[in-house]
């Protein structure tokens, strides 16, 4: 069986662990040598490095939007060029895609006058429905 430990024993009493002489004296020395750090002079470079990518991605995402924009766009100039009503007149009578409709195009452009008196009459016709109307 295993023997018990006195802990009454002197021997055990004693510590096992020394210090060297004058330790805590050169101790701080010792720690501010080791630790000790000069800090390089900061460039210019390292200021403007950091300025200039985010400049930089800036121009980049505006210069892709501007190129999705100009090449997805339909052409300004072809449009500008049709200002004038009267251009816009001529260059649908005169398109050959419109050929088949040149009876709807002569009814839209000419206006057609209507005798005063036929409003008169077709009012009269629905006189009833414009009573019945304005009885409240």
């Amino acid at each position: 069986m295993k023997e018990k430990i006195n802990i009454d024993h002197p021997e055990l009493r004693k510590n096992p662990f020394t210090v060297p002489e004058n330790y805590f004296e050169n101790l701080a020395k010792e720690v501010d040598e080791r630790i000790f750090y000069v800090a390089p002079k900061v460039g210019w470079w390292s200021v403007i490095k950091p300025q200039l990518a985010l400049v930089s991605s800036f121009c980049i995402i505006f210069l892709m939007g501007y190129c999705a924009i100009t090449l997805f766009s339909p052409d300004s100039a072809k449009d500008n060029s049709l200002q004038n009503p009267n251009q816009l007149e001529e260059y649908l009578l005169s398109s050959s895609s419109l050929d088949f409709y040149d009876d709807e195009i002569d009814s839209l452009t000419t206006i057609k006058k209507i005798d005063p008196d036929q409003i008169v009459e077709y009012l009269r016709a629905d006189a009833s429905l414009v009573y019945l109307a304005s009885i409240k």
